[in-house]
């Protein structure tokens, strides 16, 4: 073979062709990256590394790309073997340049990552010792990385060491407070220390980022009976039978088994309302409530949310107040009580445009179109569905977009203007084919088929 001799743009091969330098080859991995060709890309900067051995960049690629290979392995690349060539890569950077903060914290997720596949106690600890190490490296030369701070916390929490967890994730969300995780590790370490203040104050953080996450709203809410619980002259055994009540009522609703949940619901909201506990009302009654409508027994659950709402009022508690109010529309626009459900209805939206909740305003403007369409008050229906329509649209919230153009359809199809209600329908068709919901499009386009028959038979009739 004959010998490489240096170019002006790169090295020259045995033939007298230039190869390509590792920038070209960094820049070619990163465009294989991006149509996800992960071997082209592997090629390529395995190149760079042996073009230029001492390119930081080169082996930094390299390792975070063996190290994406190993979370999700290709073919029958093994995803161990993918690790830890990635670690070789991540030594090589911070043996090039000590300083190198995210090389540094990468081999740590790369530890975390063998320590939660290991088989062993042992072989879980060392690597996770190993992690502590190198994010401790990270964080002495960036300190101000949020993500390092939290994995270190992760890694602790394998160890054990539920101070230095907690602490890890404390300063994660004192450097970025919109880290969901950190926040919600850290409110389950601090409710496990008994801390239930800060707990509360951590749930709460993480459920503003989280809006819709229903666990953390049942957190949030057990959070505060327990302390209103810690608060009052306690009947220690008699809080702690009731807080047990309302849990194990709370699974069975889950469970689906609804009379059995009731049982339990109905214990603990009794020793709740008696004990002048709020918050454990107003919990109680939500799933109590649950439980009717799960039983389609709607007088029940009318009486049930009524309570509700009343108790939400004394607690000032607008939130609870405007989502007893929708509820109690939906249960007495079930009961065919159509006309009360509307001003429930209208209790819940005045409530939600003060809160500025429009997820929920959109969700009752909604339910108020039916109403008023159950009561063939269609204009104002269609004023109240168009309403929801530009909110949800807003909130790009497309499967809302779409019901809400189906329902305004079933509208204009119920009182008569037919050629509004295929206008409809066709555009709800068009957010379900973006939703990829064929079920739903095959449903509209029959109802549309149906209806084009009858304007067919209208116009026959009145021009035979």
């Amino acid at each position: 073979m004959g010998k490489k001799t240096p170019t002006k743009h790169g090295i020259e091969g045995p033939t007298g062709e230039a190869t390509k330098t590792a920038t070209e080859l960094l820049h070619e991995g990163a465009t294989a990256l991006s149509r996800d060709d992960v071997f082209e890309a592997l090629r390529c900067f395995r190149q760079a590394t042996k073009v230029e051995p001492m390119n930081v960049l080169a082996w930094f690629e390299l390792g975070q790309l063996l190290e994406r290979m190993g979370d999700n392995p290709p073919g029958i690349m093994a995803r161990e073997d993918l690790w830890k060539e990635a670690l070789q890569s991540y030594g090589i950077v911070t043996t090039l340049n000590p300083r190198h903060a995210k090389a540094w914290a990468f081999m740590g997720c790369t530890y975390l990552s063998l320590s939660e596949r290991a088989y062993d106690v042992k072989t879980m600890e060392n690597y996770s010792q190993l992690a502590v190490i190198a994010f401790s490296k990270s964080i002495d030369i960036d300190g101000g990385d949020a993500p390092a701070w939290f994995e270190r916390g992760m890694t602790f929490l394998r160890l054990k060491r539920t101070e230095e967890a907690r602490d890890g994730f404390a300063r994660a969300t004192e450097i970025d407070p919109k880290h969901a995780r950190a926040w919600w590790n850290l409110a389950l370490l601090e409710e496990a220390g008994g801390n239930l203040q800060t707990a509360l104050t951590a749930f709460q953080n993480f459920l503003r980022l989280e809006p819709s996450n229903r666990e953390a709203e049942t957190r949030v809410i057990q959070m505060r009976i327990r302390l209103e619980v810690a608060r009052s002259k306690p009947d220690t055994e008699g809080n702690a039978k009731a807080l047990s009540d309302l849990d194990i009522g709370d699974k069975l609703l889950k469970d689906s088994n609804f009379p059995k949940a009731l049982q339990f619901l109905n214990k603990a909201h009794d020793f709740f309302k008696e004990n002048d506990n709020l918050e454990g009302q107003i919990e109680s009654l939500r799933n109590t409530a649950a439980a009717h409508k799960g039983l389609h027994q709607w007088t029940a659950c009318i009486e049930s949310l009524k309570a509700l709402r009343e108790v939400s009022k004394v607690a000032k508690d607008l939130s609870k107040e405007a989502e007893a109010s929708l509820n109690l529309g939906y249960a007495r626009m079930k009961a065919g009580q159509n006309r009360p459900a509307i001003e429930d209805f209208l209790a819940s939206t005045a409530l939600n445009r003060q809160l500025g909740d429009k997820t929920r305003l959109a969700d009752g403007l909604s339910n108020l179109g039916m109403a008023y369409r159950n009561c063939k008050e269609y204009d104002k229906a269609i004023e109240t569905f168009t309403e929801a329509l530009l909110i949800d649209k807003e909130l790009k919230n497309l499967k809302n977009e779409a019901s809400d153009l189906t329902e305004m359809a079933a509208t204009c199809a119920e009182m008569g203007d037919l050629l509004k209600a295929i206008v409809h329908y066709d555009a709800a068709i068009q957010v379900y084919a973006t939703l990829k919901y064929s079920f739903k499009i095959e449903d509209l386009k029959k109802t549309i088929k149906e209806i084009k028959k009858k304007l067919k038979d209208t116009q026959a009739t009145k021009h035979p």
